[in-house]
């Protein structure tokens, strides 16, 4: 029987040791594909969707969210849609984030362009060491389908924008591609670390004019945005095209490691940080509480986890879609406002033409479909 004798195993061009033996037989071994949170992307399969349950969603200038993390934009003339779509044909992968061009834009004027955006947490990139002399080099892979063939770009972005690493990918027409791509990390510019704050965008461009950059595969300053690489192909250009995109992972290191699954529940409450969806139906229920005084009742709700920050409301108002119960009597209304909110819960005030004795307790639920109430605290 043939036996190898060594201490360490190293790959050629690695600089540290993949597996280390002790005397006592036993090794240790660098293996990235058994380690659990090694994904710096929250819901990279697109598999949550609080907002729309599968919905298209029309893109905007302000950005609008069609899965949740992922954001859409777009930037007049042309029209694009996206949202959450069941595939079957990718192994291991159930749903993507799709991008379907409405209204052609073939000719972009100055400063235009389309796309998806992922904005990464600085609290999640401290270890990275971006910005510094320690800067981690960094692994991103996706799998990608196109109904346009040809070469595509794809955008790393600072804080504040000063700083844009890009590169090019080619798909095929209609055709599933893993596309990974090794990163050096960046030594200087605004990368915030152990902060709330944004520390990157990344994003994937439909279509950009003079946003294009002319240096690929390497860091440089002075380009603003930089969404579409010279010579990429300009979705926008035909109406119907589409774009797919679903197993988005970014990894310390220069290898791709397998995509990490996380279970759904996991995957809900990374993107409870960032938006809430508290009811969203008819007679759901909002909370307890009770009138503060005789024409208002306030009620309180916790979030589900600690969110990024304190949270905007996002609300339906109309007629008669929230009912207040008290003293065995109930009251319809059509509004209500958020009060003293911080990251773990708010107080929601119901004023709208409501009479009570106050110091009584109640509660309050929803009687209508399309009554939602929701909280954000996107980047």
């Amino acid at each position: 029987m043939s036996q190898l004798k060594v201490n360490t195993i190293r790959h050629t061009g690695a600089s540290s040791d993949a597996i280390e033996l002790a005397t006592d037989g036993s090794c240790i071994v660098k293996a990235t594909n058994n380690l659990s949170n090694r994904n710096l992307i929250i819901n990279g399969s697109q598999i949550i969707d609080q907002r729309n349950s599968g919905t298209a969603v029309t893109a905007t200038s302000a950005g609008l969210f069609p899965v949740d993390r992922f954001m859409v934009f777009e930037d007049t003339d042309g029209t694009l849609t996206a949202q959450q779509t069941t595939i079957t044909d990718l192994a291991n992968f159930t749903k993507c984030v799709r991008l379907t061009v409405g209204t052609a834009d073939s000719s972009l004027s100055a400063n235009q362009y389309y796309g998806l955006f992922y904005r990464v947490e600085a609290f999640d990139t401290s270890h990275l060491g971006w910005g510094t002399s320690n800067a981690k080099t960094v692994t991103l892979s996706f799998w990608a389908r196109s109904s346009v063939a040809g070469d595509h770009s794809c955008t790393f972005r600072s804080n504040n924008g000063n700083e844009t690493y890009q590169f090019k990918y080619t798909l095929s027409a209609n055709t599933w591609t893993k596309i990974t791509k090794t990163i050096s990390g960046p030594t200087s510019g605004n990368f915030p670390a152990n902060s709330n704050a944004r520390a990157f965008d990344i994003s994937w461009a439909m279509a950009g004019s003079s946003l294009a950059s002319s240096t690929l595969n390497s860091w440089h300053t002075g380009v603003s945005w930089g969404l579409a690489a010279s010579g990429a192909v300009n979705l926008m250009a035909t109406a119907g095209a589409t774009f797919d995109l679903t197993g988005v992972q970014l990894e310390v290191g220069d290898v791709a490691t397998d995509f990490e699954h996380r279970s759904y529940g996991d995957e809900l409450a990374r993107c409870q940080r960032y938006y809430y969806r508290h009811v969203d139906d008819n007679n759901d229920a909002i909370g307890v509480g009770g009138w503060f005084t005789a024409s208002l009742f306030t009620s309180y709700v916790g979030f589900p986890v600690t969110m990024r920050a304190a949270p905007t409301l996002e609300k339906t108002s109309g007629t008669n879609y929230y009912r207040v119960w008290s003293g065995g009597t109930y009251q319809d209304g059509n509004d209500l406002a958020m009060e003293r909110n911080s990251n773990t819960g708010c107080i929601l005030d119901f004023d709208d033409s409501f009479s009570g004795t106050a110091g009584n307790p109640g509660n309050i639920n929803t009687v209508n479909v399309a009554a939602k109430i929701s909280f954000t605290a996107e980047l």
